[in-house]
């Protein structure tokens, strides 16, 4: 497909401005990313391997520690899949019974306050947890927050885009038909709308949807 020489003008020059053609890249690839953070930072593992019986509960649902043999107060909450991993680690290193789990890089939901010192608190970065940005004043992964923060602002923006977008080009296709009063009466919209502030804008349009 030979792109239009205009267009494929506009793009070598955007190739030339490096700071704005890798900002862009990088944007892409964060985006991609995100939409798979629950590969990548969640307290959920990807794969756990029990009594010879294989399961993926990143996108399953909550699991009772009684699901894996657990026994007393653990049986009846949901499971800690990092506490499990560890027991399932000390269980095959004495009996070999073959049973895992495998955790995401980030083992964290961005919800999730986790002790540091027995206190709920902010922590440093460390990697042998695997706070890798640490954590903030009510122990949650300041890394899987930000992820997850992403996501969704990144996801939002996109869709205001293409949702004013639309609604632009309805009106526009409106105006040009129907001319006229209509065409007036939505010139002079327009032009108040424009004066909005965008975050009032953003707000005012959500509401509605």
């Amino acid at each position: 497909m030979r792109l239009n020489p205009l267009t494929a003008r506009k793009l070598r020059r955007f190739r030339e401005i490096k700071r704005g053609y890798y900002s862009f890249v990088i944007l892409v690839v964060l985006t991609v990313l995100s939409l798979f953070a629950e590969l990548l930072i969640n307290d959920k593992p990807l794969l756990i391997k029990y009594e010879g019986q294989l399961m993926f509960p990143t996108y399953g649902s909550v699991k009772l520690g009684s699901a894996f043999g657990l026994e007393g107060q653990a049986a009846n909450t949901p499971v800690n899949y990092r506490e499990l991993a560890r027991k399932f680690q000390a269980e095959d290193q004495a009996e070999d019974d073959g049973n895992f789990v495998i955790l995401p890089p980030v083992p964290y939901n961005p919800y999730e306050n986790t002790e540091v010192g027995g206190l709920f608190r902010a922590a440093p970065p460390d990697f042998a947890s695997k706070h890798f940005l640490g954590t903030d004043t009510t122990g949650r992964d300041i890394l899987a927050r930000l992820f997850y923060g992403f996501r969704t602002a990144i996801l939002f923006a996109i869709a205001f885009t293409v949702l004013t977008y639309l609604i632009g080009i309805a009106l526009g296709c409106m105006m040009g038909y129907f001319g006229g009063l209509f065409d007036l009466l939505f010139q002079r919209i327009i032009e108040i709308w424009s004066n909005i502030p965008f975050l009032y804008m953003v707000i005012i349009v959500f509401s509605v949807i």
